[in-house]
């Protein structure tokens, strides 16, 4: 029986993403991608993540995925051992506020109102200042002077401020960061009309 020869040429190897793997101390598997970012004048650059965890729900990048990198500050509820007291989130004077999730204590000042000087609970010698008034419900917007020179400002333009249903904001995300010699980082968000997440 008479053929044809067929060369057969084997697939190149798949490639792979260096990540870190680690399980959490509630359990959750986590793995994080680093993404490659074009370097900035004297290293001004965001460090973004592309990070999975496994008690995530659905998120903008599948279930699960997120991304992270970009310092955000949310209201928080009062609680009796930082208060006296516990309480929801009101969207008023009476809310506090969290630096990614850590506590932020007045140590100058009313919540939310002008001028207000904060620090993180876990001291790490940041100075933190809301400044001016979203609708008599909270600050306009957050500025923080880091102790290695950078000063980040949160929710100063108005898409980097994620607003419930009645115009309250719920999120000030960073939206420049600048350091001593005058370079900045300008980020801008896309906001989700639906959910109104950034």
């Amino acid at each position: 029986m008479a053929g044809n020869a067929f060369a057969v040429t084997p697939p190149e190897l798949a490639g792979s993403l260096q990540g870190q793997f680690e399980v959490n101390n509630s359990g959750a598997a986590t793995y994080g991608i680093d993404i490659a970012v074009p370097p900035g004048t004297n290293g001004m650059e965001p460090k973004l993540a592309l990070v999975y965890s496994s008690s995530s729900g659905a998120g903008p990048f599948g279930p699960g995925w997120s991304i992270t990198g970009l310092s955000e500050i949310s209201r928080c509820p009062t609680t009796q051992g930082q208060d006296g007291y516990s309480g929801e989130i009101e969207y008023s004077l009476a809310d506090r506020f969290c630096l990614d999730g850590q506590r932020l204590i007045a140590v100058n000042g009313d919540y939310g109102v002008d001028g207000t000087q904060y620090r993180t609970r876990i001291e790490t010698f940041a100075r933190v200042y809301s400044h001016g008034a979203h609708l008599g419900h909270g600050p306009e917007y957050f500025s923080i002077e880091f102790k290695n020179g950078l000063t980040y400002r949160y929710g100063y333009t108005s898409n980097s401020r994620q607003e419930n249903i009645n115009t309250d904001v719920v999120v000030w995300s960073v939206d420049r960061i600048s350091d001593r010699s005058g370079n900045y980082m300008s980020i801008t968000y896309d906001q989700d009309i639906f959910s109104g997440a950034l």
